[in-house]
């Protein structure tokens, strides 16, 4: 080499550092593009408030009962399962009459009681029920015959032969009808309502009766 032209390429050794400047790299980013949005017109659905819908249940009458003939002088009972919504309302008939409530008559919205029947209890009645949608009926036909014979009403034999009392027609003597009421209210003779009023009073005189027996029996020592 000329070391007056060129001088010759050194060598790295251990004392010689290489300083490299740092290679700066800038990322940059597209400056935003804002864009005006115009907003458009929107139709808006408006709907009339629906109307509320009602749960309703058709209206059934159902009647059960376990006969239709009642004997004279007891209760009468009719039952009358009711269903339906809203909720019926329940009307009595008797042969085409509303019935109306009084102390023998007492109508509900599931029964109908009447108390102490007579013959003329006898027809056609019907429960009838209804809303504002709908309506249904039914009806029975009820029979009142035959003698009602109250539990306590009997004979007392001991006192008076019934048989000889309802054929010699004496079922109305206060005496004899306290002590034949069974055999007086078959035959016709002594009406149901006589053995409710004079009741209480038989029991009275049947127990006098037997104490008076006792002490006459016990006067002649036949005990």
């Amino acid at each position: 080499y000329n070391p007056y032209l060129v001088p010759p390429p050194r060598h790295p050794g251990t004392g010689d550092v290489i300083r490299l400047k740092p290679i700066v790299v800038r990322l940059t980013r597209p400056p935003p593009i804002y864009r005006t949005v115009t907003p458009q017109h929107t139709d808006v659905e408006t709907t009339q408030p629906s109307q509320q819908k009602v749960f309703t249940v058709p209206v059934r009458v159902n009647i059960s009962l376990p006969t239709t003939t009642i004997a004279v002088g007891s209760d009468l009972t009719i039952p009358c399962s009711v269903d339906g919504y809203p909720i019926p309302t329940v009307t009595w008939y008797k042969d085409g009459q509303i019935l109306r409530n009084n102390e023998r008559t007492q109508a509900t919205e599931n029964k109908l009681v009447v108390i102490r029947t007579n013959a003329s209890d006898s027809g056609s009645y019907k429960c009838e029920a209804y809303n504002s949608y709908s309506s249904d009926e039914k009806t029975v036909n009820i029979t009142i015959e035959g003698v009602y014979i109250p539990p306590n009403c009997t004979d007392s034999r001991f006192f008076a032969n019934c048989s000889l009392i309802v054929k010699g027609s004496y079922c109305n003597h206060p005496y004899y009808k306290k002590f034949c009421c069974e055999s007086c209210t078959r035959a016709g003779l002594l009406p149901t309502n006589d053995y409710q009023n004079n009741y209480s009073y038989i029991s009275s005189s049947i127990r006098r009766f037997r104490r008076d027996l006792v002490n006459k029996l016990q006067s002649l020592n036949l005990f």
